[in-house]
């Protein structure tokens, strides 16, 4: 992942080198299992593992900030879930392929939007390997129809006018409007 120094220029220089330098030291693993690419960030010193499941349309960077505070208690595994074309059950098998290649055993599962409906029918299909379960800004997952339904919704994006994606993008991130992080977060997530 390359950072275009253009789309953080309305954040504090800090954050932009912070990510930066996360991305050199945390570069993506990679395996091929059955002719499937699987790609992952692997780090940490923990006992417990927390596997982190990014949204649609992103990847394990967005959680660069919270691996590096936690990456010295926990080990970390950040899947990179391929952006479409994945249904549920490929979806979870790819998370348990990962898990098994660490050899890890039983994890806290953290998914976010997307990664939150594939994180809940992992922990439907995998209870085994669930110790926690952490869902934000999620629904429910509908196993295999999440391939019809993600398209059908990238289909409709297309021919929606910009400004009003980004005013639902604004409107999604006033909350954040006090923390250090706001212009940063605007900044990542492209809004």
């Amino acid at each position: 992942m390359i950072v275009d120094s253009n789309l953080f220029m309305n954040v504090p220089e800090h954050q932009t080198h912070m990510l930066k330098q996360f991305i050199a030291k945390h570069p993506y693993k990679k395996h091929s299992i059955n002719g499937i690419q699987y790609e992952y960030i692997a780090t940490g010193n923990g006992k417990r593992t927390i596997v982190f499941l990014h949204g649609a349309m992103f990847n394990p960077y967005m959680w660069f900030y919270p691996i590096s505070q936690l990456e010295n208690d926990f080990n970390i595994l950040a899947p990179k879930i391929p952006k479409i074309g994945m249904g549920a059950n490929e979806s979870v098998n790819f998370i348990k392929n990962i898990l098994d290649t660490e050899k890890i055993s039983n994890a806290i599962i953290l998914g976010y939007s997307y990664g939150g409906g594939i994180a809940q029918y992992f922990a439907e299909i995998y209870p085994e390997y669930v110790d926690i379960l952490v869902l934000s800004n999620t629904g429910i997952l509908r196993r295999e129809d999440s391939i019809i339904r993600t398209q059908k919704m990238i289909k409709k994006l297309r021919f929606l006018p910009s400004f009003s994606i980004n005013l639902i993008k604004s409107i999604r991130t006033k909350s954040g409007k006090e923390s250090d992080w706001f212009n940063f977060r605007k900044a990542f997530f492209n809004l």
